[in-house]
């Protein structure tokens, strides 16, 4: 009994430990200050060396670093997460797009199916999708991609958006 109390209580210590690190990490980028952001991406690190198997530092390191737009390292992180055995929906969304903003097209594709897996009919995946299509010259898959989310997406913006980029690849597809 006591053993089982005693992990219960260590594992609730672990979980307020990590809601400590968050609200810091939170109210400290917050600031928006640069010394703030080192700050909380130097108690970050910190923490992540100490627990190397706990997913929550390398989550808000990650969202650190892309609102720096170090896309370099948040690729890194999500890279250390995969091989954590951690994955998820909002994981591979921010996974993907830093691949995006990195010009790493064929991997944002790789991870960008795998999240379409999960929920086929999410439409910023199928935009994304096609969109790396698009920039690899693939015009016809990106063209299907984007009438998918079209006929999917409930967003009037999105809509418009997708309208936009179809006639775009109609032109560029008349021109070869």
């Amino acid at each position: 009994m006591m053993k089982r109390c005693r992990g219960f209580f260590h594992g609730l210590g672990l979980f307020c430990s990590h809601l400590f690190l968050t609200a810091r990490v939170t109210l400290l980028s917050f600031r928006q200050r640069e010394s703030s952001c080192a700050k909380a991406i130097r108690l970050c690190e910190a923490e992540r060396a100490k627990r190397p198997f706990s997913f929550v530092p390398y989550l808000l390191l990650l969202n650190l670093y892309l609102g720096e737009n170090n896309h370099w390292r948040a690729v890194q992180l999500c890279e250390d997460l995969v091989l954590l055995g951690y994955f998820s929906m909002s994981l591979a969304k921010k996974y993907a797009n830093a691949l995006f903003h990195l010009a790493k097209h064929r991997k944002a594709l790789e991870v960008l199916h795998e999240a379409e897996n999960l929920d086929p009919s999410d439409t910023w995946i199928l935009e994304r999708i096609g969109h790396c299509y698009f920039h690899l010259d693939h015009y016809q898959v990106a063209r299907n991609t984007y009438q998918k989310c079209l006929e999917l997406s409930q967003d009037t913006e999105a809509k418009k958006r997708m309208r936009n980029l179809l006639q775009q690849i109609d032109r560029l597809l008349d021109c070869t």
